[in-house]
């Protein structure tokens, strides 16, 4: 016959025991449109006190302000990406951003007589 050894029985595999995943989120279950609205209600809070302050304050560059807070609120939402997974904060600032930018464009187009 042949040099093989006799077929044996095969011991059922070892189970391991991994441990179970939990879901440790410190802001709750917020789900991924109310992080996508924060975000754009942050932008449009930012746009409005940055034209409530130049009104009440005078000040004269209205591109400043909204662009640092921009790069802030970029940070904050990075930040909260890390710390409490909330991939949609920084879409919902970026959404805000966009449709700032499409009003703005909107009203140059309305008075531009386009």
């Amino acid at each position: 016959m042949s040099d093989l050894p006799p077929d044996k029985p095969q011991e059922p595999e070892q189970t391991l025991c991994y441990a179970t995943p939990t879901r440790v989120r410190p802001a709750g279950d917020v789900p991924l449109v109310g992080q996508m609205a924060i975000g754009c209600a942050s932008w449009v809070m930012v746009i409005i006190l940055t034209f409530v302050g130049a009104r009440q304050f005078g000040i004269g560059n209205l591109l400043i302000l909204p662009s640092v807070m921009l790069v802030l609120l970029i940070v904050l939402s990075l930040w909260a990406r890390s710390r409490w997974r909330w991939r949609g904060a920084l879409a919902g600032v970026l959404i805000g951003v966009g449709l700032t930018l499409l009003a703005v464009g909107l009203c140059f187009a309305a008075f531009a007589g386009i």
